[in-house]
């Protein structure tokens, strides 16, 4: 079963992706990507995602990585939650 979101929900269940890994990164580098809908009855949490993100990112420590890590940082602050 999938669970589909309204538009004003649709800010919390989002991701980056880095459009060039070999250029700098800055906001026109990076594509946010929301999702409109998700499984029901699959063990996820956007917690454990942003952590295991986080941890991935941690262990790379290149700049493009840590301005990642800095920008779901701010989000989470801006949204109350935290990884």
């Amino acid at each position: 079963m999938q669970v589909g979101f309204q538009p004003p929900e649709q800010i919390s269940p989002a991701f980056l992706w880095l459009k060039d890994l070999f250029n700098s990164v800055t906001k026109n580098s990076l594509q946010v990507y929301r999702f409109a809908r998700v499984l029901v009855r699959v063990a996820t949490s956007l917690s454990l995602l942003g952590a295991i993100t986080l941890f991935h990112l941690d262990l790379v420590r290149t700049p493009t990585a840590e301005k990642i890590m800095r920008h779901m940082e701010e989000e989470e602050e801006k949204e109350g939650r935290t990884c």
